[in-house]
């Protein structure tokens, strides 16, 4: 998150156009006032020179009138659909056989253990 930052920052310092300040310089006074000589006052950092007024735009052209569409044809007549069959009546289902009862199987009947007795 804080590289985001970081970057972003720099993106918007890289892409603000920086103007540039004029500072002016104070002459310094020589030692001795005969040799005194008018010094040029040079700035401290280059001015950047950028055009004041603005260029005009160049004369639009007018917009184009669109281009009507080309005749359609018209859409051929649909044919009608063909009479559908009435839906044959389903045959009744052959009839069954008779589901064989099963026959009950008992379990033969366990014969009990007999506990012998705990003396």
């Amino acid at each position: 998150m804080k590289t985001f930052l970081i970057f972003s920052l720099l993106a918007i310092v890289a892409t603000t156009p920086t103007t540039a300040v004029r500072f002016p310089v104070p002459q310094l006074q020589p030692q001795n006032p005969s040799q005194q000589q008018p010094q040029e006052q040079v700035p401290l950092v280059q001015q950047l020179q950028y055009p004041r007024q603005q260029q005009p735009f160049p004369p639009q052209q007018p917009y184009p009138q669109p281009q009507p569409f080309p005749s359609q044809q018209p859409l051929p007549q649909r044919q009608p659909f063909l009479p559908q069959l009435p839906y044959p009546q389903p045959q009744p289902f052959p009839p069954q056989q008779p589901y064989p009862q099963p026959q009950p199987q008992y379990p033969q009947p366990q014969q009990p253990i007999s506990q012998q007795q705990a003396q």
